[in-house]
């Protein structure tokens, strides 16, 4: 039985020995196959034989082998750097020869090479790209400008939300949640590596949402951001805590430092 595990390391290790195990039960199946067509003096190979199931199991193995690398990616990103996005397919064309040789400590490897030696920068990089999706764009009349994104302490953004099925809003909060994140960076200097939305989320306001109470007041307990409202026009109106707040918030979105 494998012990649970919290650190990368460990999980690399259950991961190599996983594929371990399943590598010695495709072993064992084509063993199988060749005692059987001993026994009943068949050839080994072939549809003759009701135990032949190689390509069967190869094809097994092989999806097996795919889905435990990512999981791993996926798990070692939530771990070591969390506001990264990795995308495990690109990540496993880099890796060359992985599907051969599988090693989930050279994926670790990969990890901490490409991505946490930089993980600052990477992070902030990430977290701002997800966040400036809300600043004004081509489609709307209004510019990137401070005039436009603040006045007093409410910032105008923008976030298309639409109610869905059995009285639920399911978009994806990406958006949100990275300017939450980015809101700490800016007012509490916090390490955009480990930095969170906090412990009330836009997305956790809007999910519980009836079709007629998304377009109201989402009222955030707590943080610097204390309410949303979100427009049918597309408008997303974020209100701080503060006139100063809601002036570095929308100056560090937009990259025009702002003195107090």
């Amino acid at each position: 039985m494998i012990e649970a595990t919290t650190t990368p390391e460990g999980l690399c290790k259950a991961a190599n020995t996983a594929h371990e195990r399943l590598t010695r039960l495709a072993e064992e199946a084509d063993n199988i196959k060749k005692d059987f067509a001993s026994a009943a003096s068949i050839e080994p190979d072939g549809y003759r034989n009701p135990c032949d199931a190689h390509y069967e199991i190869a094809h097994v193995l092989d999806t097996v082998r795919r889905h435990l690398a990512c999981f791993v990616i996926q798990r070692l990103g939530e771990t070591l750097i969390p506001n990264i996005p990795l995308d495990a397919e690109a990540m496993l064309r880099d890796l060359k020869g992985w599907n051969e040789h599988f090693d989930a400590h050279a994926i670790l490897r990969y990890i901490q090479r490409m991505y946490v030696r930089n993980a600052k920068e990477k992070s902030l990089e990430a977290l701002l790209a997800k966040a400036r999706r809300l600043l004004p764009h081509a489609g709307y009349k209004e510019e990137r400008t401070l005039a436009a994104v603040v006045r007093k302490n409410v910032l105008t953004l923008y976030r298309h939300v639409w109610p869905a099925n059995a009285g639920r809003s399911f978009q994806k909060n990406d958006e949100c949640d990275a300017l939450q994140k980015v809101v700490r960076l800016v007012l509490e200097d916090a390490d955009p590596v480990t930095v969170d939305a906090g412990s009330a989320t836009i997305s956790e306001l809007m999910w519980p949402r009836k079709p007629e109470e998304l377009f109201k007041d989402l009222v955030l307990d707590g943080g610097w951001i204390q309410r949303v409202r979100f427009h049918k026009n597309g408008k997303m109106l974020v209100t701080m805590k503060g006139e100063t707040a809601a002036q570095r918030v929308a100056a560090f979105l937009l990259d025009k430092p702002k003195t107090d």
